[in-house]
């Protein structure tokens, strides 16, 4: 659920708002566990943004209470924007 939370936010929020996004594809990597104690920080990147498709990475580290920090997971998303109502639709096939 947090991964398409994380993806969809950074979607919409490099696409137009009068947009849907959706998911074409998703992989994820579980690379490791964190510990206890252990602090979770998310950083993505928009690998390719295109008009229609955009390709998007995120990097989920463990961080320690010392600041040592650790790959837990990898995720590749490509995500499809597509529009939001249908009067949009007969708009764009004129």
């Amino acid at each position: 659920m947090i991964r398409i939370g994380i993806f969809r936010l950074a979607a919409i929020t490099a696409q137009a708002t009068d947009r849907d996004v959706v998911a074409v594809d998703q992989k994820i990597n579980f690379l490791s566990g964190a510990g206890p104690g252990q602090v979770l920080r998310a950083t993505g990147t928009v690998s390719r943004a295109g008009r229609t498709l955009t390709v998007r990475t995120a990097h989920l580290h463990a961080v320690t209470a010392d600041h040592d920090e650790h790959l837990v997971a990898l995720a590749l998303a490509t995500l499809m924007a597509r529009n939001s109502s249908p009067a949009a639709e007969e708009h764009d096939r004129g």
